[in-house]
């Protein structure tokens, strides 16, 4: 008898941007998912672009460029595009917090790129090993953990953290994904800390709290997990690796191990209501 594949008729909502969303929908597709895709929240400029713009023009000062997302890559590059008129050229040491980071730094044609053996921000720290004096820069989110900076300033760098995009709520997106909650899932992707801020807000803690009951988060790492176990959320499957293919396996996993006990209980059962009904018929006779 053929199999069924891994996810078949597993109800999952991908909450990332749209620009993103496309290889973990298509992913979880593949293994029989019945996905819907809403986005949480959206990535705009920052506030003001003039520390980016001060950065771009002095890049060669730095010893090294850290980019701890794709979408600070995305913006980085835009700007520079605009902002210098020579091609921009790639640091003298460059990193990134993971595979899709570094994937978006080599189609900007920056190669090289060290990545850590753990898709965190203290693993990153460990990996650049940065000596007393050098100079560091940090585009990212307006708002991030201060976990890496803090990490890299201890071993006395000095290191420039600068805006280059900001998150905010997607309005049709979080009304989306709440439609989708209601009518029944199974799973939720959580890919970052504002994605779990934006959502939980929408829903509010009590809504989300019962939700997330029956109701699995699929959390890309640490970082994300602790902040959805920050506003309530207890119900969390972890991707182990950090990535978006960490999650489609922590899915799967958890997924198998639901469907087993669901399938130990009903053996259970039946082995209780075929006792009793010996039971029955030895009391008859």
């Amino acid at each position: 008898m053929k199999r069924g594949k891994s996810l078949d008729r597993v109800r999952i909502v991908v909450t990332r941007p749209k620009t993103q969303a496309a290889p973990l929908t298509s992913r979880l597709r593949e293994l029989g998912a019945k996905v819907r895709a809403a986005p949480a929240i959206r990535i705009v400029d920052p506030h003001s672009w003039s520390g980016l713009d001060a950065a771009l023009k002095r890049l060669d000062r730095y010893d090294a460029v850290i980019f701890t997302s794709a979408n600070a890559v995305d913006r980085f590059f835009r700007r520079a595009r605009h902002v210098l008129k020579t091609r921009l050229r790639p640091p003298r040491r460059l990193f990134a917090i993971g595979p899709a980071t570094a994937r978006a730094l080599r189609t900007c044609g920056w190669r090289g790129v060290g990545i850590p053996d753990r898709y965190e921000g203290a693993a990153l720290a460990r990996r650049i090993q940065a000596r007393r004096g050098s100079r560091i820069l940090l585009p990212r989110a307006r708002r991030a953990r201060e976990t890496l900076p803090r990490h890299l300033r201890h071993r006395g760098a000095i290191v420039d953290v600068i805006e280059a995009y900001r998150t905010i709520a997607h309005p049709s997106g979080l009304r989306a994904i709440r439609r989708e909650l209601e009518m029944g899932a199974d799973y939720v992707t959580f890919t970052s800390s504002s994605t779990a801020e934006h959502l939980i807000g929408a829903l509010g803690r009590f809504r989300a709290g019962r939700l997330f009951r029956s109701i699995a988060a699929a959390s890309i790492g640490p970082v994300t997990s602790a902040t959805l176990r920050r506003l309530g959320i207890r119900n969390i499957v972890q991707a182990n690796p950090f990535t978006s293919e960490g999650i489609v396996r922590a899915i799967v996993a958890h997924h198998a191990k639901r469907r087993d006990q669901r399938h130990a209980r009903g053996l259970r059962a039946g082995d209780r209501r075929r006792g009793g009904e010996r039971g029955g018929r030895l009391a008859r006779r």
